[in-house]
């Protein structure tokens, strides 16, 4: 793959966007040379059609095989392995980085994160950018009906009487801070202390490296229905650049962790029950349970999973 023919920058919001700036690379894999690119483009060429780190997660796990090892699988089955059964480590053994540009209430919510290397631009170094985030009058949500923290869009009629006013009020206030900033510096004010005016839309730039095992529980959580609209469209976009990058650790994780959900052990009882009650009704229940989970996608291994999830076998 070729970087200048790889998307490296993903617009994200009015003035916010995702700048892929590299990933860990395995000098001791032969398979992935790094050479720069022609004077005249940007970014690397690599000597196969796609660099696929895939490879050195399956690599890093294979350490754990010694003598005795009876079984070895291809990188992708032995991935989806590791994210089913949790093993996270060989994940950590890739890295990802980005320049990262958004408003500091959004940079926040990254910082939440504590798994990750930051380095933000620094006021008091350097004159912040007339950069704020303002949502249009449509753009304005109302609190969430249902959960109190979040929130919903507004309708029709709400966006003539909240979402408009509300662009205006937050319009004006925006501006005049920035001209109260401008003017502290004019002033002559330090630029440590003249920030002191500035609203948390103000939009900020910070390097973010971070290992795809901690990448994917951040975006797990910042990919939910229930996060901040605002980080959902960075985490979105971070998801589809690292995609070509690692595609079956995508898929698998996709499989079993994002679009999957956990059982309390009350929860468990009940669908367990519902499970056993349903199939008694036939003439050979475990094997129409099996034939259903055939069907269903699930190999022979998978479905002994299954069924020792649901405590309807003993665990192996």
């Amino acid at each position: 793959m070729r970087l200048d023919q790889f998307e490296t920058q993903r617009s994200v919001g009015p003035h916010g966007f995702v700048k892929f700036m590299g990933v860990l690379i395995d000098v001791e894999d032969e398979n992935i040379i790094m050479t720069p690119g022609a004077p005249d483009q940007q970014g690397f060429f690599f000597n196969e059609a796609n660099l696929n780190l895939d490879r050195l997660i399956a690599k890093a796990a294979r350490t754990s095989y010694t003598h005795g090892t009876t079984r070895v699988r291809d990188d992708a089955k032995l991935i989806d392995y590791l994210m089913r059964h949790h093993h996270t480590s060989p994940f950590e053994m890739v890295e990802f980085k980005f320049l990262i540009r958004a408003p500091l209430f959004v940079v926040q919510q990254f910082l939440r994160h504590r798994t990750a290397s930051v380095n933000q631009e620094s006021a008091r170094y350097s004159m912040l950018e007339d950069l704020e985030f303002l949502p249009e009058p449509k753009d304005w949500r109302k609190p969430g009906l249902f959960n109190k923290q979040g929130s919903q869009y507004l309708n029709e009629e709400e966006v003539e009487v909240i979402g408009e006013p509300a662009y205006a009020v937050a319009e004006e206030a925006l501006r005049h801070s920035y001209a109260a900033y401008q003017t502290l510096l004019d002033l002559g004010v330090s630029r440590e202390l003249a920030r002191i005016v500035l609203p948390t839309a103000t939009y900020t730039k910070f390097v973010w490296k971070i290992d795809l095992h901690n990448l994917l529980r951040f975006l797990k959580l910042r990919l939910d229905d229930t996060a901040q609209e605002e980080i959902r469209h960075y985490a979105m976009a971070i998801l589809e650049m690292i995609r070509p990058f690692v595609p079956h650790t995508i898929e698998s994780w996709e499989n079993h962790v994002l679009n999957a959900c956990t059982l309390s052990a009350d929860e468990l009882t009940v669908v367990r029950e519902i499970i056993k009650h349903h199939y008694a009704v036939q003439s050979d229940s475990d094997v129409q349970l099996v034939s259903d989970l055939s069907a269903a996608g699930l190999s022979a291994s998978r479905i002994r999973e299954f069924k020792a999830k649901l405590r309807l076998i003993e665990p192996s």
